[in-house]
């Protein structure tokens, strides 16, 4: 008898049918106890670990979004602010292009004090 199963299959005098993971007969309640007694769910370590690394992905580039609206809002300045703070307008362009992963405040602080653009390409 043949069954299309990618389980192992277990058979009976009677019967073939597939063999479910041990894991996947627990109802909530019964994989909450499994799992406060200390014993691991293939997989599952890995999956939180994932999940875990996504989230805090997710919560640096919001981050990274944030901090770059903020200064975003140095294009808006006049240019007198803008020579009152040691910096052009230029630079401030230059620096609100670059990646989301610079903190273009800091690279806008390096170039005016003299600093070079070349290392943030």
């Amino acid at each position: 008898m043949t069954t299309h199963c990618s389980l192992p299959i277990v058979e009976s005098a009677n019967t073939a049918r597939c063999r479910k993971p041990a894991w996947s007969l627990l109802t909530g309640s019964e994989f909450a106890v499994q799992r406060q007694s200390g014993r691991r769910l293939p997989g599952l370590a890995a999956i939180s670990q994932f999940i875990r690394h996504l989230a805090t992905r997710y919560e640096t580039r919001r981050q990274q979004r944030i901090a770059r609206d903020a200064f975003k809002h140095m294009e808006s300045l006049s240019d007198e602010l803008l020579a009152d703070i040691g910096v052009n307008r230029d630079s401030v362009r230059w620096a609100a292009k670059l990646p989301i992963e610079v903190d273009a405040a800091l690279a806008l602080r390096e170039v005016a004090q003299g600093g070079s653009r070349v290392e943030y390409r």
